[in-house]
């Protein structure tokens, strides 16, 4: 058995397991938040535009509105009728930022993701609502052709 000197500093090993126990909540708390952002996106067949760009930098507060082929509008996976859908839409411009240059008009926007099988009638619907509240910035969501590159 070595016998340890007198002044000799004694030799000390950090003891990981806080660490790894970090790491693991901070993995937990990726994986979850990342299921969340996509919570919001329904599985749907977009339509094609030649003059469709990639979504840089999205307005983190957008609303994300989803239209099915059977023409259901649905927000955060729960399906909305059009009063349902007005009176979100109005509480949302309400309590949204307001347009600098318009005060009267919300800042806040909304993507619009439908099918393109869905009627064009449910989109016009939701722009209409969107109108009536003060809602004006308002993005369609749209895949590029195959075969070009933005």
């Amino acid at each position: 058995m070595a016998k340890k000197k007198l002044g000799e500093p004694e030799q000390t090993k950090p003891d990981l397991t806080p660490m790894i126990d970090v790491v693991f909540q901070l993995l937990i708390f990726f994986v979850l938040v990342t299921e969340m952002a996509q919570a919001e996106l329904e599985v749907l067949t977009l339509p094609t535009a030649d003059q469709a760009v990639p979504d840089q930098n999205p307005d983190r507060k957008r609303m994300i509105l989803n239209v099915n082929q059977a023409g259901d509008i649905k927000f955060r996976r729960k399906a909305m009728n059009q009063k349902e859908l007005y009176e979100m839409l109005k509480l949302e411009a309400a309590i949204g930022p307001r347009d600098p240059t318009n005060k009267a008009l919300s800042g806040r926007a909304v993507l619009i993701r439908g099918d393109i099988h869905a009627e064009y009638k449910h989109i016009q619907m939701i722009m209409q609502e969107c109108a009536k509240v003060g809602i004006w910035k308002l993005e369609l969501a749209a895949t590029a052709p195959t075969g070009t590159k933005k």
